[in-house]
């Protein structure tokens, strides 16, 4: 087990990451393309991304197949294990809850999608 999956393991305790962790190992340090530094502010952040917001969308929609029937409820750059990303929120239509969307904000590669009903999470969340 990595040392940044033993940090993750040992400080996140999200009931929905485990799951993902049994199957895959760790799903709390996706390989990306876009490492923060400790000292690096949110507020820098927009300015180290290579991938704008609009773009985010786009990737999130297109890696869903539903061109103008997903609707992005919200979009927002964070740092998960490090690594800059883009988190896509997105309702579909004809299905309840909210579908997520992790796009590395360096490269544009999707790294995971989960879905998650009005009740909790509906499915392990799929890695790229």
């Amino acid at each position: 087990m990595s040392r940044a999956c033993r940090f993750a393991l040992s400080y996140w305790t999200c009931a929905s990451l485990i799951p993902s962790v049994l199957l895959y190992g760790c799903a709390a340090s996706p390989s990306c393309s876009t490492q923060l530094s400790l000292k690096t502010p949110p507020s820098e952040w927009a300015s180290v991304a290579r991938v704008t917001r609009e773009d985010a969308e786009k990737l999130a929609r297109n890696r869903l197949n539903v061109g103008p029937f997903g609707q992005v409820i919200a979009s927002e750059l964070r740092s998960n294990a490090g690594c800059l990303i883009w988190s896509v929120g997105l309702r579909l239509q004809g299905e309840s809850g909210l579908t997520n969307v992790q796009i590395d904000a360096g490269d544009g590669n999707v790294l995971m999608v989960t879905h998650e009903s009005d009740l909790g999470t509906d499915s392990v969340p799929t890695q790229f």
